[in-house]
């Protein structure tokens, strides 16, 4: 192996491993939502800008209606990732936004179901 080549395997190896965590992560979410609402989730992983990669995400899948995120609740005087994402995407986004609050209970998910 030459000197060149370790910094650069080193660098794939810490793309790759966020990526595989990711994919990990989402595939459990989905297999729990499947398990208890019966619903099937495609999650797609994909690096770069977020706005910019959801916004070719949209582009390139007709079958995307709706984009939902959920949102923690904001630290005082920081800006969250959703008025960042709104900002980003506001008169850009064909599909509605559907920002869901990460301090629901249980019940007021199912509700919302």
């Amino acid at each position: 192996m030459t000197r060149d080549a370790r910094p650069l395997a080193g660098r794939r190896i810490v793309v790759t491993r966020p990526r595989e965590q990711a994919e990990e992560l989402l595939s459990r979410m989905a297999g729990e939502g499947h398990a208890r609402f019966g619903i099937l989730a495609e999650y797609v992983v994909r690096e770069g800008s977020i706005g910019e990669e959801i916004l070719k995400q949209v582009g390139e899948d007709a079958e995307v209606t709706m984009l939902v995120v959920g949102a923690a609740p904001a630290a005082d005087g920081k800006r969250t990732l959703i008025s960042w994402l709104a900002g980003q995407l506001a008169g850009k986004l064909n599909i509605p936004l559907i920002v869901v609050p990460g301090n629901l209970t249980e019940s007021q998910l199912e509700n919302l179901t």
